[in-house]
């Protein structure tokens, strides 16, 4: 349903340009739920962003965002907003900060439906009340009048479900969909995302960087790094026998019951500055597994061992000699 090719976003600044986003490429089936992870600053956000088309505009923007074989990109802002909200949808990170604190909550729903349908603001108040009713808010009639100051964190969080929702969209990327909630509602969350991919038939992309929630929840896994993807594989192959440096990295940090360690394992140093990269691969100076041609050149995306991998480990392609 949803293909990504070769797709760089960089931002124009006075030193130069960030590059955000390098080269990244997946897919997503009309019927799996795909999770994006990675360290704060890897191109998670900026990449669902670029598919919204909602990057600021000093971004620029390479590739092809193909939803059922048509480019996104070459869509100006008057059609992009047939598909925002409309195929395709998604949850932001903080629900007070994207809910309009000056607005009922059911009126925020009936915006997103009036937007894209042709029917009575009466009409679009009764699915709201429907929408709240399937994100499970109790009291639905009676919440829609509420201002966001009135509810909850996890509340807010539905009553942001429920707008994404509104049109029935074939995608929905949640971006950290459970930020700053208490573990009790991170878990209904994540399970009413899981209920709502089902009744809806919605794929979904899910950007986290909590690799338990990805476990329980998603079909296909791709592990980001400095704005590109490193490793893109099933969820199952992928804890069983992770094969980046880094993904083993991540993995080896998250504690274990079966385990009695008195540290969690640390990947040394930090990640780099998108504006003072490596010369060769981005993971090199961290890499337990650096070779010599891992500092000197940037390895591609290809497939090896029934994934795709960025590793000199599994095949010796560079970038610019792939075909």
């Amino acid at each position: 349903m949803l293909e990504i090719k070769n797709l760089s976003v960089g931002f124009q600044q006075k030193k130069g340009t960030v590059n955000a986003v390098r080269d990244v490429s997946f897919n997503v089936g009309d019927d799996e739920i795909v999770a994006i992870v990675g360290e704060s600053g890897s191109g998670k956000s900026v990449s669902s962003l670029a598919v919204m088309g909602l990057l600021a505009d000093n971004a620029k923007i390479d590739g092809e965002i193909l939803l059922n074989g048509e480019n996104l990109l070459l869509k100006n802002e008057k059609e992009f907003q047939e598909v925002r909200g409309n195929k395709i949808s998604m949850i932001f990170q903080e629900p007070m900060t994207s809910l309009n604190p000056t607005m009922r909550v059911g009126d925020q729903i009936c915006e997103a439906i009036l937007t894209h349908e042709k029917i009575s603001k009466r009409e679009a108040m009764g699915r709201a009340v429907e929408l709240l009713c399937s994100v499970g808010i109790p009291a639905p009639d009676k919440r829609v009048k509420d201002f966001p100051h009135q509810m909850s964190g996890g509340m807010r969080q539905r009553v942001m479900i429920a707008m994404a929702l509104a049109c029935r969209p074939k995608i929905l990327i949640a971006d950290e969909p459970t930020t700053a909630l208490d573990v009790t509602i991170q878990a209904q969350i994540m399970k009413l995302i899981q209920d709502l991919h089902v009744s809806y038939n919605m794929a979904v992309i899910l950007i986290t960087h909590d690799l338990g929630v990805v476990a329980e929840v998603a079909d296909r896994v791709c592990v980001m790094y400095c704005g590109q993807i490193v490793e893109n594989a099933l969820v199952a192959d992928l804890y069983d026998n992770p094969k980046h440096p880094y993904t083993k990295g991540l993995l080896e940090s998250i504690p274990r019951i079966d385990e009695d360690k008195e540290r969690l394992y640390m990947i040394d140093g930090v990640v780099p500055s998108p504006q003072n990269l490596p010369e060769g691969c981005a993971f090199a100076p961290r890499c337990p597994d650096c070779m010599e041609i891992c500092k000197k050149s940037r390895p591609a995306l290809v497939e090896s061992e029934g994934r795709m991998l960025r590793c000199f480990l599994y095949h010796s392609v560079c970038e610019g000699e792939q075909k």
